[in-house]
This record gives C-alpha cells, structure tokens and sequence, in this order.
C-alpha cells in the first residue's frame, strides 16, 4: 500500500510542477502573455473515480466527462472536513499537449488512440467511518466523446481567420528587424529600432489577446450548446477497508477490485440519459454487479437528476453451527434524487439523497451525499 500512495503522490507532483513550469520561458522570466491555452473545456465536473469506487459520490451513475486539470474533491458522505479528500489528475495531457505556445495543433493532429490515451485519469481517495478507514485509486479513460472543444479545429479557425493574417504579418516583420544586423551608428538610430521592435511585439501581444477573447467566446457557446453530447468512459479501481483507532494503527480487513463503464447522449438541449454497468469482487463478497440509468435536466451551470440502480451481490457466508460455507444472493435497488451546482468555472456542488430497499421493496436506508469538486487551476 506504501508504494501505491508514493506512486500516486509522484503522478500528483508532476502534474502540478509541469502546469507551473508551462508558465515560464527558457530564460526563466515569466512569459503569461504568450500563454494561449483554453481553460474550462469539460462539460461536467464530475466526482472522482475514486470516490465512486468508495461509493462517496451522490450520483451512483455518474456522468461521463474528461477533466484535465488537477482536481480536489471532499466528500460529505460521513459529514466530516477530513480525511475525506480525493485527489485526481491528468499527467498524460499536461506532458503531451497542454503547452502554451503551440495551441492544441499537435492534439488536433493526434489520431483517435493518442486522442483517448491523453484523458487517462487518475485519481487517489480517502474516507475515515468510525474505526473504519477507506482508501481507494482509480484509473480512467474516455472511449468515445461525440463533440471535442480542442480537437474542433474550425472553432479556432472561425474565430481567428481575420486575425491570423494580421499576425503573420507583424511576426515576419519582427522577424526581420531582429535578424537584421545592428547598422546603428547613432543614439537615435538605436533608439528608433529598439521603438519598431517594442510596437511590434506590442501588437503580437495585442493581436494574441484578441484571438484569446475570440476563441473564449466562442467556447462558451460550444460548450452551451453541446454540454449534453454523448460520450462513454471505462474505469478500474481497487479499496482497501482498514481498522484504524488510530493513524499509527491500521490493519487491513479487506480490499476489493472493480471496473465500470458509464455513457450517456443528450436529448433535446436540456435532457442527458445515462447508464452504469459495474462490478466490484470484495474479499468477503463473490461479487456485487450494479446496473443503473441516470436522467438529467439542465445545462451546463445546474442540473438535476434522478436514478434507480438494481444491486446483485453474492455474499460468501459461514453457518455459525457447522461452520459449512455458503453463498447468500442478495438483491437491492437503489432509488436517488439530487443535483450539481456549478458555482463559477471550477467548482461544483454535488448532491444527493440516496433511499435503499430490499428484493422486495421495503425500505432499508437512507443516505444523504453531498460532495465539492474545485479544480486547480
């Protein structure tokens, strides 16, 4: 377990030196005005995979959505401030694609494989219940997406088609008055081109921000539009249950493996059905299979939904008597009302009631969730 954390806290480190460092030139001076990356690009700011793998995210059936930036997540679910904290980052596209100079023209020029292998997500969680300690990781990967902001190269091109040309034009010029030899013999011949070189880079820099701004606009309106467009991910993750009194005391009682797959598509512009089919081996338990549709209304700022998940488990048992082992089936559904709240670009409410009954419908449980995600960015 030592080297799992160690592993993810170097995926978590890395991720968060590389995007600093992507501000900074060669010479170490800082360069924000040559940054032309696009920020607040995903659809959905979705709890952790991790935290689903806990069970701590209000929607069972989430929603599929590719974050790419470092993310924190909290978990009411056991209505503490801490331990219960998730951590999840995408190193694979801060490494490859996420730089800021070169735009996205490499992701744009990447094939479907590298496209997908990019949204590798991974993500490392903790809960604390009583004297019960809960750690889970997980890896996820977007299959199909129908509409991507950044491999969209016409939204780009709309917005800087008029620009482009008057950029070009002020690069070559700077171009040349830099490689042309110093002639100046006089004060004011260095003063006057020093002064060409300064109103040229101004006007880059200008021109650069206006096709920023442009290309801003223009991805509020995508993602507006687009926010319910069908896409489909696929995760694997492991849990680790711990006895814990204490922090220096932890013995592990049991752990579990699992993998899920969710999809959904829009319909309409306000409506988003999506569904779950997932699977987790415990070590005291065969198998517990979870299948389950989601609805949705809203858009990108708010949602709401409701769901109902059909739970099968095969529970491994021992007959208090003759100690004979034994498999019990046990059935559940799950029935669950909530919603999202996305309060400004990079943080989102999550929030749910959870009402549990049996094979034969009688009420069991109910379990209120309720989670923050804030992306660091």
């Amino acid at each position: 377990m030592r080297n799992v954390l160690l592993t993810w806290c170097l995926v978590f480190v890395m991720q968060t030196a590389l995007g600093q460092s992507n501000i900074f030139n060669h010479n170490g001076q800082q360069n924000a005005n040559q940054d032309n990356r696009i920020r607040h690009t995903e659809f959905a700011i979705p709890v952790s995979p991790a935290f689903s793998m806990l069970n701590a995210d209000p929607s069972i059936v989430t929603m599929p959505s590719t974050v790419r930036d470092f993310k924190v997540d909290w978990s009411f679910k056991t209505y503490r401030l801490s331990p219960n904290l998730c951590l999840e980052a995408t190193p694979l596209w801060t490494l490859g694609y996420d730089r800021p100079q070169n735009g996205y023209k490499a992701y744009q020029k990447a094939g479907w494989f590298m496209r997908r292998l990019s949204s590798l997500n991974f993500s490392l969680g903790t809960i604390q219940l009583d004297t019960n300690r809960q750690m889970a990781w997980a890896v996820k990967i977007n299959l199909y997406t129908q509409k991507d902001f950044y491999a969209t190269k016409e939204v780009f091109d709309i917005g800087n088609q008029d620009l482009a040309p008057m950029r070009d034009t002020a690069a070559a010029q700077l171009a040349r008055l830099e490689n042309e030899p110093d002639t100046s013999k006089t004060d004011g011949e260095r003063f006057d081109r020093a002064y060409k070189i300064f109103m040229l880079e101004a006007q880059l820099q200008s021109v650069d921000q206006q096709m920023k701004d442009r290309t801003n606009f223009l991805r509020n309106i995508y993602m507006r539009r687009f926010w319910n467009s069908a896409s489909v991910d696929f995760c694997v993750g492991k849990t680790y249950l711990y006895f814990s009194e204490s922090l220096d005391d932890m013995r592990l009682q049991q752990e579990g493996i699992g993998a899920w797959i969710t999809g959904g598509f829009g319909m309409g512009k306000k409506w988003f059905l999506s569904g779950l089919l997932k699977q987790i081996n415990f070590s005291n338990v065969e198998y517990s299979i979870q299948r389950g549709v989601n609805l949705r209304y809203g858009g990108l700022r708010f949602q709401f939904f409701v769901e109902g998940i059909a739970e099968d488990s095969r529970l491994k048992k021992t007959n208090p008597d003759t100690g004979d082992k034994f498999m019990e089936l046990t059935k559940s559904l799950t029935m669950a009302y909530g919603g999202m709240f996305r309060i400004g670009s990079n943080v989102a409410l999550s929030f749910g009631v959870r009402t549990i009954y049996d094979r034969q419908l009688v009420f069991k449980s109910l379990l209120p969730v309720a989670n923050i995600s804030c992306l660091m960015r």
